[in-house]
């Protein structure tokens, strides 16, 4: 409750500075109300309530100062208990200063090396993130980002430091030249638990977009946490989003994502190899859209996790997209199949979502 209180606090003060300095423009203005409607266990013949889900998000940009906030709620059904709110959790929240032409001063500011996007999740590694608690960015030269930070171990900080009691120091880099190519770097808790990345982007092929990248934990998580990590009380596809991103949480972890458009259609491939005490998993994903009209969008995508010992996790998901100028809607289907050492389970929902936009 403290850290929302002050995440909160600290971003009104920013938007009040926004508003002395503003230009005119109003904030970005995002609300997204979600279900998976019913999370189907059609091994066990078993029906539970998906959970539904209200994400805001306002951030404000002007010549000095920007700033945001996205925060999560809603209602979910854990197990064995009634339906019930969940608490307000704020997702992120951020401050950047600008008063120098080649300084930024940043609060609680991720800001992603290039090259660290896998497209298929819509998500970085977050080691390639070069920002923190309290970061400086300093742009020596044109397409270059230099940010030395301190992630602070509090309820300030980032929930990865809050529990830690020493101080943690990170830093990174990136270049871009023009649009044919970029590369960075970060080290993240350079002092005690080492981690780094090394990330690079091809942008020199027309309508292509390639990412790629080697990730270092020393203190990787084991399998065993990995997987308990991920699992929480209520929407199946929560905890399938989970595992996918806990994949990056492994000791050596290669990446490599691509896009490519041709026409109306739209094509992305992520692929990942993690080495998790001494457990190889692999994670490939694919997705594939095509414009129908100007507004309507019709996607398939598949993803696997697989250690190819007996352990494997697929899920397949057909989407239906409406956009409009300021509002837009979807329903689709997820299916998983799992399976962890023999046993199996097939899971099905019906994911909906609506969104507005100021």
């Amino acid at each position: 409750m403290k850290k929302i209180i002050l995440a909160a606090a600290l971003t009104l003060a920013a938007f009040t500075a926004f508003a002395q300095q503003s230009t005119g423009k109003g904030p970005d203005f995002k609300n997204t109300i979600s279900t998976g409607i019913v999370n189907w266990d059609l091994t066990n013949k078993d029906a539970e309530f998906a959970g539904l889900y209200n994400n805001t998000s306002v951030e404000l940009l002007s010549g000095k100062v920007d700033c945001g906030i996205d925060a999560t709620f809603g209602l979910l059904k854990p197990s064995a208990k009634p339906i019930q709110f969940t608490d307000m959790n704020i997702n992120d929240w951020y401050i950047e200063f600008r008063p120098f032409e080649k300084f930024t001063f940043g609060l609680h500011d991720v800001i992603y090396t290039h090259g660290s996007y896998l497209p298929v999740l819509g998500t970085n590694i977050n080691n390639g993130n070069i920002g923190s608690d309290i970061v400086v960015v300093w742009r020596p030269v044109q397409g270059m980002r230099i940010g030395l930070g301190y992630g602070i171990p509090s309820f300030f900080g980032e929930d990865n430091y809050a529990n830690e009691a020493h101080p943690v120091f990170n830093v990174g880099a990136d270049y871009t030249y023009g649009k044919k190519f970029s590369v960075g770097f970060s080290i993240r808790d350079i002092i005690n638990n080492f981690g780094a990345g090394i990330y690079g982007e091809v942008l020199a092929v027309e309508n292509l977009y390639v990412t790629y990248g080697y990730t270092y934990n020393n203190d990787a998580t084991s399998i065993e946490e990995m997987f308990s990590k991920a699992y929480t009380d209520g929407d199946m596809n929560l905890v399938y989003n989970n595992l996918e991103k806990n994949i990056f949480l492994g000791k050596h972890i290669v990446s490599l994502g691509a896009t490519y458009k041709y026409k109306k259609a739209d094509f992305a491939l992520d692929f990942a190899y993690s080495n998790i005490s001494s457990n190889n998993i692999f994670y490939i994903g694919s997705d594939i859209s095509f414009a129908a009209t100007d507004a309507i969008d019709l996607g398939f995508k598949y993803t696997v996790l697989t250690d190819f010992d007996g352990t494997s996790y697929m899920r397949f998901n057909p989407s239906f997209d409406y956009s409009a100028k300021s509002w837009g809607c979807g329903v689709g289907v997820n299916f998983l199949m799992l399976n962890e050492s023999g046993t199996k389970a097939n899971m099905l929902s019906f994911p909906v979502y609506f969104e507005f936009s100021l």
